[in-house]
């Protein structure tokens, strides 16, 4: 089990000290100040699997029992090390079983309802004897240590519907029926053989059994009062609730939740901090609950207050109650009115009506009198008695799109515990870093200390653990890892650059390939009311370019002078000027240098979509702020910071223009080097939590970049929208993948497709693996048969090895030694952990190329799912230096992590990934008017459209299609 750390807290817990301890206040040590060893048994267990897989009759056995390749070996190579990983042990009993079951609720339910019913499940006659034996998820699990006494293993109980807080049912609550069926059993003797076994015995219930230890220690943070708990079953992201309350001038997302209180309060701060851009507001409010102060309060026997939740949809919008006949829709006076400019249909109520006066405004019902438009703010007034004291303020619609529920935002209270799952504004992820970002010292220092307790495993607290037979350790684990050499970085003519820990500097040397002449660019300067302007002319902003252009020539860029450039003026409500310029800029440039007010500004969207999708103009963007001198800033700190940061652009420039910036050495040995391989990056991207469209009209994305040759420093990409929003599994791959292949032979003037394909496939989960097998693999293989001449295919060409990259995963790592930690405290670059904590059958690593600034280091897991190319390229013969193939594909996989054309650092995921994960980026752009189709420039861009999206949505024009306009 993993943790990533929690903050800490005054109250002493079990199981440490009450402060973090370590060397040079930097590396933790438990309190004994002993490092363990990595467990022994482990290391035999891993190394007697190594010696089975080299015997060809076990081999065979393996690979008709395993999905994936077998792993090739451990890594040998560089300086060995000993971590502590955020990983507690976990011993079951060996005799511990498990039984499955599933539940199906009709009629269907989701989310917290769904969770109730399943409460109100366990609490029946027919359950209730034996709960003290069940785990569930509150979805769709149940896991018992008793074989449930069904009646053919399964049993329909109706429940009527209650919220949690009331005593009994309302008169008109639905009735349930979750049907409990039983469906199969799983023996701990079973995974434990499996774990320990080298006979390479079929198990094909890992991950049934993964599930249902999950869903056993993630019940006790699910069902504790005191605290919240996501992601379905990782028990790892757990938070305790705090009654301490916040202040509505500092953050408003501490560790991305919401703040409870008025929500006044709150949309007062909020737009004080991040100013007054209603889609802004709108967005961060979608999603979040609350409850509402107008009514009569309720209360249960005991005492305690019955809250029926409301739910935030948006703010007031023209459009609105689409579900009601066109002539009683609400009249909205504009984007987030305030309660005068928000009136809708107070309808005459009917006789016998069973509708009470409290209902709300949206299409409401009045006690007499013919049916007549209303604001909010009258129907407040008239039938609450209460006053908007702050019509200012936008009105918020508490129902849905077709059916609104208008609330004044001073009747409505925000609920503690909540999370906020959408984009933070740049002032939130400020806030958010400064509370989050804490070095590996404090953060393994609260995991032992106070994570443990959080999440159950303190058999004192959480009695059900000990019930199940589950005993827990209080200590890290440690493990082995090692740190590999820094790749060596190479610029024109060969040259070697000053390198640092994880970086280098690229001062006084050029481009290691030019790109295209740039004949005619220009640079145009956004000027936004709501921002206050960096440069006010274009004089002011002389300077700057000819520093640029200056940089450009010194860097290896083939940039001509800038033609003169020129101010617009933009505005929330309009977008014909900006679009006007840009399309005579396209005309004209072939290349155009924004200057935008602020980061995070909502016209960068507007700008990519117009120019990369529309015009065709490569462009390149910055934020004012970034080109002036700093507050108190000396002349020639100035100079040095603005020449530093004009480089960075300057990477950019060359990248569009089709040049390479840098190479590795450490490459030109490697199997990329006979230029016969191309390597393929693979992501997808997916609505966000705060996205409020439905999938169909906010569909998911999925993005493919490709190497043209050996030098690895264009990576032309291609954009296609799903089937379906949501959907991992990429269906229109073999277009994509296609179309790379003809571009390898055309800007990589090739005579032939390459022998070798290496996919590097981001964004999906172990539980995918295999449907990327099933369902992308054959895409691939079409894709080939359509376009490799009958002799390669004849050859079994192309060989295809498909490696899986993970970001979002828990695992970290922190040093053992001070010898061995960064100044931070952290994992140096280029640490590497094969052992200890991944299968021993299959091949995976860790990987960490890069130096983390602050906070904690993230690495990248890399997991083989199919392996055609290394394996045969290697057997038999492996090229000096290397032990095994492992060696080969962590190596190759470190050094494209130090190929990023626009960064001179290694980065957390190799470039392939990386670069997928930006196209997804810029595809998110040019659907920014579906994505958050509540924005005042997206809504007026996209002329307030309402169809669904289409692959012409996110077509690069021709003119920059087979560049890297995504950078």
């Amino acid at each position: 089990m993993s943790f990533r750390g929690f903050r800490d807290t005054p109250h002493r817990r079990e199981g440490g000290p009450t402060r973090p301890q370590g060397r040079s206040d930097i590396v933790y040590l438990p309190p004994d100040g002993k490092v363990p060893p990595p467990d022994p048994i482990v290391r035999e267990i891993e190394d007697g699997i190594q010696r089975a897989i080299a015997d060809p009759l076990t081999l065979s056995k393996l690979q008709l029992n395993s999905e994936y390749p077998p792993r090739p070996g451990y890594g040998t190579k560089g300086n060995e090390v000993t971590l502590w990983a955020n990983y507690f042990h976990i011993t079951p009993d060996p005799n511990l079983v498990f039984y499955r079951y599933a539940i199906d609720v009709r009629p269907a339910a989701s989310g917290r309802k769904l969770a109730q019913i399943v409460r109100l499940v366990l609490e029946t006659p027919a359950v209730t004897s034996m709960a003290a034996d069940l785990v569930t998820d509150f979805k769709s699990s149940i896991i018992s240590r008793e074989k449930l006494p069904l009646a053919n293993n399964a049993i329909i109980i109706p429940v009527l519907y209650r919220d949690e807080q009331e005593d009994e049912p309302a008169e008109d609550a639905t009735q349930y029926r979750a049907r409990i069926l039983y469906t199969n059993t799983l023996r701990v003797t079973q995974l434990i053989e499996y774990l320990t076994s080298t006979n390479f015995s079929q198990y094909d219930e890992k991950l049934p059994m993964i599930q249902a230890l999950n869903i056993l220690l993630n019940h006790y943070p699910m069902t504790s009062p005191d605290l919240v708990s996501r992601g379905g079953n990782r028990a790892n992201r757990t938070f305790p609730l705090s009654n301490k309350a916040s202040q509505p001038d500092k953050a408003h997302l501490h560790g991305a939740f919401y703040n409870s209180g008025r929500l006044i309060d709150f949309m007062d701060a909020f737009q004080k901090a991040n100013g007054k851009s209603l889609s802004a507001l709108n967005e961060v409010l979608h999603g979040i609950r609350g409850r509402t102060l107008h009514l009569p309060e309720r209360r249960n026997r005991s005492g305690e207050l019955i809250i029926r939740p409301k739910t935030i949809h948006s703010l007031a919008r023209r459009g609105d109650g689409t579900d009601f006949p066109e002539a009683r829709r609400p009249e909205i006076h504009s984007f987030g009115a305030g309660s005068k400019g928000v009136r809708f249909w107070l309808e005459p109520r009917q006789l016998g009506s069973k509708k009470k006066k409290r209902q709300q405004p949206g299409s409401a019902a009045s006690l007499a009198g013919p049916a007549r438009l209303i604001s909010v703010y009258d129907y407040f007034l008239e039938t609450y008695n209460i006053r908007d004291q702050r019509p200012d303020l936008p009105v918020i619609n508490t129902g849905t799109r077709g059916s609104p529920i208008y609330v004044l935002a001073q009747v409505f209270e925000i609920l503690p515990g909540q999370i906020h799952n959408g984009k933070l504004s740049p002032a939130q992820t400020q806030d958010m870093i400064k509370f989050a970002v804490r070095p590996p010292l404090k953060n393994a220092f609260s995991i032992v200390n106070q994570g443990a307790d959080t999440v159950g495993l303190n058999p004192q607290r959480n009695t059900m653990i000990t019930r199940f037979g589950i005993s827990t350790a209080r200590q890290l684990i440690t493990v082995e890892g090692r740190i590999l050499d820094q790749p060596n970085i190479m610029y024109r003519g060969n040259s070697s650059v000053k390198q640092f820990p994880g970086s280098w500097n690229m001062i006084s040397t050029k481009f290691n390939v030019p790109g295209q002449r740039l004949r005619k660019w220009s640079y145009l300067l956004l000027s936004d009311k709501e921002v206050q302007e960096t440069f006010p002319d274009v004089k002011s902003f002389q300077p700057v370019v000819n520093k640029l252009q200056a940089v450009l020539l010194d860097t290896g860029v083939l940039a001509d002078a800038p033609l003169i450039g020129k101010i617009v003026r933009v505005d929330k409500d309009k977008t014909k000027d900006l679009d006007d310029v840009v399309k005579r800029a396209a005309g004209i440039f072939d290349l155009l240098y924004i200057i935008l007010p602020e980061k995070d500004s909502r016209w960068y969207p507007v700008i990519k979509r117009l120019c990369d999708v529309e015009y065709g103009l490569q462009t390149i963007c910055s934020v004012g702020s970034k080109l002036v001198a700093k507050k108190g800033q000396m002349h020639d700190q100035y100079g040095k910071a603005l020449d530093q940061y004009l480089r960075n652009v300057a990477m950019k420039f060359n990248l569009k223009l089709g040049g390479t910036n840098h190479a590795v050495d450490n490459l030109r040995s490697s199997i990329i080097n006979e230029d016969k391989t191309m390597v393929v990056g693979l992501d997808v991207t997916h609505p966000t939590g705060s996205s409020q469209v439905s999938p169909a009209t906010a569909p998911s994305v999925a993005a493919m970049v490709a190497s043209i040759d050996k030098g690895l420093g264009q990576w032309p990409a291609t954009i296609q929208l799903q089937s379906r929003g949501g959907k991992e599994e990429i269906d229109s791959l073999d277009i994509m993948l296609k179309r790379h292949l003809r571009l390898w032979k055309l800007l990589g003037k090739h005579a032939s497709f390459p022998e070798n394909i290496i996919v590097y496939r981001d964004g999906i989960s172990e539980g995918q693996y295999m449907k990327c097998l099933t369902e992308e693999l054959p895409f691939m293989r079409k894709a080939c048969r359509e376009v490799y001449p009958k002799e390669m295919q004849e050859k079994n060409l192309p060989k295809i090895t498909i490696i899986v990259v993970s970001k979002r995963h828990h695992t970290r790592f922190y040093p053992t030694e001070v010898q061995t930690a960064d100044k931070n405290g952290n994992t140096p670059p280029c640490t590497i952990v094969d052992r200890c904590i991944t299968d021993p059958y299959c091949f995976s690593f860790f990987l960490q190329p890069h130096s983390a600034i602050h906070g904690t280091a993230r690495n990248a897991f890399y997991f083989v799912i199919l392996d055609e190319v290394f394996s045969q390229r290697y057997k038999g013969k492996l090229p000096p230096k290397y032990k095994n193939i492992a060696e080969i594909v962590q190596d190759l996989t470190l050094h494209l992590s130090y190929l990023v054309g626009r960064a001179t650092k290694g980065v957390r995921v190799c470039c392939p990934a990386r670069y997928a994960d930006l196209v997804c980026d810029r595809a998110r752009c040019y659907l920014s008017q579906f994505y958050e189709p509540l924005s005042e420039t997206s809504s007026v861009a996209s002329g307030g459209s309402t169809m669904q999206a289409t692959n012409k949505d996110v077509l690069v024009h021709e003119r920059i299609r087979n560049t890297m306009f995504y950078i």
